[in-house]
């Protein structure tokens, strides 16, 4: 016959090791998600308010102090594009991130005229790329793509 005292100490073991299982799977199923959704809607809105900038004619200053401000703030690579493609401005000295393919990204943009995010693993870690076209008079004629580096 066990004593109450094995009994409570194996009853107290169990609920520690199903503490630590379900703390382990909210962090990896739902902690990882809540993460992600966050920095993403950051981000869009932060482009969201860069495109408005750029929608109202802002002046270029104004315009480069809030894309240094981004890259600061987020560690960001910022990159902005005509509508046929034609890169105006590159936070990147050399304007291909590494295994990042931003042309598909920014015909994607392009063609569905709206904001677009998604996530990369690359070799580099994870990547989170958001896209925000530039539309004037329904017409687009530019396009933001941010690349932020997500732990």
């Amino acid at each position: 016959m066990k004593s109450i005292s094995i009994k409570l100490w194996g009853l107290m073991l169990g609920l520690v090791f199903i503490a630590l299982a379900l703390i382990w799977c909210f962090q990896i199923v739902f902690l990882e998600s809540f993460y992600f959704n966050i920095h993403e809607k950051k981000l869009l809105k932060e482009g969201a308010n860069l495109v408005e900038m750029i929608k109202d004619n802002e002046q270029r200053y104004i315009i480069e102090s809030k894309l240094n401000e981004l890259l600061l703030k987020y560690n960001a690579r910022i990159d902005l594009y005509t509508s046929n493609g034609v890169i105006i401005y590159s936070s990147e000295s050399a304007p291909k991130s590494v295994g990042v393919d931003k042309n598909a990204f920014l015909m994607e943009i392009i063609e569905n005229k709206k904001a677009i995010s998604t996530f990369k693993q690359t070799n580099m870690g994870s990547l989170l790329l958001v896209g925000q076209p530039v539309i004037r008079d329904n017409v687009m004629t530019a396009a933001v793509i941010m690349i932020v580096p997500v732990a």
